[in-house]
């Protein structure tokens, strides 16, 4: 705002006008997530991938889980479904989400990675024990029913 009041020049100059730019929403990158969790769980890589556990558990407060959230579910399913198999696996209509987090929360799949990696780059101590459970808990409510 200061530089457009007092010296507009530097803005014409330097190209610093606005600009418009398309940005996911913050549901799909959600929803993104919740899949590569089981994703990587699938094709063995926890190397690095717990931190969308994390992710998850600080993005649940920004979202309504309503009609159009599960709508959005069905259409991001929809989509993951037609990239590569190997790549994006739980997307596949013959995969139950629900039963995929379930065994990957009882092997305790991403807990070495969290420890070791995802909490030293967090500032906030939340342990894998809060994630794992808040995932757990999602997958429940939305996955309970056949997505």
């Amino acid at each position: 705002m200061f530089l457009h009041e007092e010296e507009p020049e530097i803005i014409k100059d330097y190209e610093l006008e606005p600009f418009l730019m398309k940005v996911q929403a913050l549901s799909r990158t959600f929803i993104d997530k919740l899949f590569a969790v089981c994703d990587y769980y699938m094709n063995g890589k926890p190397t690095r991938n717990s931190r969308h556990l994390y992710d998850i558990y600080k993005l649940k407060d920004y979202l309504s889980f309503d009609e159009n959230f599960m709508i959005l579910v069905t259409e991001v399913r929809s989509h993951r479904a037609q990239i590569d198999a190997k790549v994006a696996p739980s997307a596949r209509e013959n995969v139950e989400m629900l039963a995929v987090a379930k065994q990957l929360i009882r092997e305790e799949f991403y807990e070495n990675d969290y420890n070791e990696s995802t909490l030293k780059l967090i500032t906030d101590d939340i342990s894998y024990e809060i994630v794992k459970e808040n995932y757990l808990k999602i997958m429940k409510m939305i996955f309970g029913k056949s997505h």
